[in-house]
């Protein structure tokens, strides 16, 4: 009797609305410590206005894989582990959208590239509230903080005492992710992506990919802050960088409504475009004919994470 073939991980997800009746499809990322449901209230409301949204559970995150002792925590090994998400369903549209909270951002920025070359004909990066760019301090002041919100998970009636503008789902969502979250993914996740710079990331100009962020209030210690969006508003004039006054870093959760007005509006100004023509398309943008993990592996390492702050982000610079 002939062997089967070895069975490919997929990560689980939460999904919301039909990926074969859907006008548009997204990948949704979490950040570190939360899961997948820390998307609820704003893809419910998505899959309303046609859209089709998976929401994977990272690596060592809510229900996903336990890494092994030794495993990778780079953004890239992140952006590998949902890679076969990719890979299109029969008859089933190609991601076009990529939502990224925190860290979730980062992780999405790899995965823009990788869209396209798995049949996107274009793609809209939301990066919600991004932590691209931390600084020593900050890097360690995040990994002992991520390291207490799993070992001493809070009850979600604390979490809702903490954040008046969350409701109780949302609470016990982040109580259930929290607890969840192996406490070697926060602590070896801060420690190996050491220095903690990603804006280099960013996709160049492209008539293919549009990235929106939104950014939280600068008096609410934002991850995104206002020296980032001075810097991208100058040196990257493409990206629609827009601050979300009276919210936090938890903006999924206080502001669901406002994240889907953003990425409708950026939906109405350029689909039209999209579908009215066929974008031009380059020798590197090409897509593949069949959408394989294999394939999309050699892209992740051909885009190697370079370990450069990028000159503009520079903690200090003005």
């Amino acid at each position: 009797m002939g062997s089967l073939p070895p069975v490919q991980y997929v990560p689980p997800s939460t999904r919301w609305g039909s990926p074969t009746s859907a006008t548009h499809r997204a990948i949704c990322l979490h950040g570190l410590t939360s899961s997948s449901q820390v998307w609820c209230g704003i893809a419910e409301r998505l899959a309303e206005e046609g859209y089709a949204l998976t929401a994977p559970d990272l690596l060592g995150h809510g229900l996903g894989r336990r890494p092994a002792p030794d495993a990778s925590y780079s953004v890239h090994a992140y952006a590998e582990d949902i890679m076969p998400l990719l890979c299109q369903e029969q008859n089933a549209l190609p991601y076009d959208t990529v939502l990224g909270h925190s860290y979730g951002g980062a992780i999405a920025l790899v995965l823009a590239p990788l869209m396209l070359a798995a049949g996107a004909p274009f793609v809209h990066v939301v990066l919600v509230e991004p932590a691209l760019e931390l600084d020593a301090t900050q890097l360690e002041g995040m990994r002992i903080g991520s390291i207490d919100e799993v070992t001493r998970v809070r009850t979600w009636e604390k979490y809702m005492e903490e954040n008046p503008r969350w409701g109780e789902r949302d609470a016990r969502a982040k109580t259930f992710g929290a607890g969840l979250c192996w406490p070697e993914t926060a602590d070896e996740t801060c420690k190996q992506n050491n220095p903690w710079s990603f804006t280099h990331l960013m996709p160049p100009p492209s008539p293919r990919i549009r990235v929106t962020i939104l950014a939280a209030d600068p008096g609410l210690e934002p991850y995104f802050t206002p020296h980032e969006t001075a810097a991208m508003n100058r040196t990257r004039p493409d990206v629609r960088t827009i601050v979300i006054p009276n919210c936090s870093h938890g903006m999924p959760r206080e502001v669901p409504e406002a994240v889907v007005q953003h990425v409708l509006a950026v939906r109405r100004a350029w689909s039209p475009d999209i579908h009215g023509q066929t974008p031009a398309v380059s020798n590197e943008d090409a897509t593949m004919e069949e959408c394989d993990v294999a394939s999309l592996q050699k892209t992740v390492a051909a885009h190697g994470v370079g370990r450069k702050r990028h000159p503009a982000f520079a903690v200090g610079s003005s």
